[in-house]
């Protein structure tokens, strides 16, 4: 991890620059990574769980 040398007066954009030096987890970036793979899993679970089920409840009554 570097240290960020902070200059008298730095503004948004170069704060912003900073946080995003840092990793995939740094700042917004990783903030909407999260948020982008929560909402994934949460569709993938409420499309997967279901089609599973009705699936299992298709092959017991054949």
């Amino acid at each position: 991890m570097r240290a960020v040398v902070r200059q008298p007066f730095a503004g948004p954009r170069a704060l912003l620059r900073a946080q995003s030096q840092q990793g995939w987890v740094g700042g917004i970036e990783g903030a909407v990574t999260l948020l982008f793979l929560t909402v994934g899993f949460l569709v993938a679970s409420a499309v997967l769980l279901p089609a599973w089920a009705l699936m299992r409840l298709a092959g017991r009554r054949a």
